[in-house]
């Protein structure tokens, strides 16, 4: 997840019979793709529906902002089962509407992503609290970290010290303390910049070595990728906190798709999901379906995809 976040004014009716053929009809097209196999015939090694899969809104951020109904209900109807919120409800619209709209559409709040640290703070958690109270969500995450500088999501180096990363983890150690009581969790999202090394030790490991084992990690396994991390090591160094796992392609600014022949994680999936659904390594919950900059068309394609191989 990267960028500014959008600030959305607009709405319009929910999925229109239109829209939903275009969706079906791009379904069945990226169902056929060169080197795909057809959805009645799943491929071998990739372990089955045994986890749910949402969707990170920052996917289809546009068309969220343009039509949250319309959206959710196409995301409802390509199989997916939750949603990843960015901060924003989309048109000013409150939180008692958005949980109505996931009813209607029988999607759950599987994460909240807060824009910064910052906006953890006493004065603003307890109204985060009661949103996320109202949606159902039990997960507020922070999707990027800058100590000491500007946050450069492809960054491989930083100018942060250790220090400053104990520090954050402290941080991050008490918020889950705060939200324990309220049934809620704390997680933080990573991002190639998180695997710049500090005396030869990468932030990431500095931060999850130090931080409170109630806070969890979300794993992006693309950002990993593309940081040349191997994702299912730093689940065994950490088992059991990789709760929600974000799903995309290593490499993938240049718009492949999960599973594309050069997704940067092609040959290691079956073992990444072995990995993430093994109670005693990954403890993993939920996948969450995440592009950078994406679009519907992106979440479509890999629908198709997940389902080729069992997984949805």
């Amino acid at each position: 997840m990267k960028g500014k976040y959008l600030s959305q004014t607009m709405s319009t009716p929910s999925l229109s019979r239109r829209n939903f053929l275009k969706t079906t009809a791009t379904f069945a097209a990226a169902s056929s793709l060169p080197g795909t196999c057809s959805l009645f015939a799943a491929e071998t090694g990739y372990g089955g529906k045994t986890l749910p899969f949402g969707v990170q809104l920052w996917t289809v951020s546009k068309a969220f902002a343009t039509d949250p109904e319309g959206t959710l209900a196409q995301l409802a109807g390509l199989g997916f089962k939750g949603v990843e919120f960015y901060t924003a409800f989309p048109g000013g619209r409150d939180a008692k509407t958005m949980r109505s709209i996931l009813d209607r559409n029988g999607l759950k709040a599987v994460g909240y992503h807060i824009h910064g640290l910052n906006t953890m703070n006493d004065e603003d958690l307890k109204k985060t609290i009661e949103t996320n109270q109202i949606i159902g969500n039990t997960r507020l995450g922070v999707s990027f970290l800058a100590p000491g500088g500007k946050f450069v999501p492809t960054a491989r180096t930083t100018t942060a010290t250790r220090k400053q990363w104990e520090d954050v983890a402290d941080t991050f150690s008490a918020l889950a303390t705060k939200l324990k009581p309220h049934g809620m969790e704390t997680y933080y999202h990573c991002h190639p910049v998180d695997f710049a090394r500090i005396d030869g030790e990468t932030t990431w490991d500095i931060f999850f070595n130090r931080a409170s084992k109630d806070v969890f990690m979300q794993i992006d396994l693309g950002h990993m990728g593309t940081a040349g991390v191997d994702q299912v090591a730093e689940m065994k160094k950490f088992p059991r906190r990789a709760k929600t796992v974000h799903v995309k392609p290593a490499n993938g600014g240049d718009g492949r798709l999960v599973g594309d022949p050069n997704d940067g994680n092609l040959a290691k999936w079956p073992a990444i999901f072995a990995a993430c659904e093994d109670k005693n390594i990954g403890g993993t919950e939920w996948y969450i379906l995440e592009y950078d900059g994406g679009n519907m068309e992106q979440v479509v394609g890999t629908a198709a995809r997940l389902k080729e191989w069992g997984k949805m």
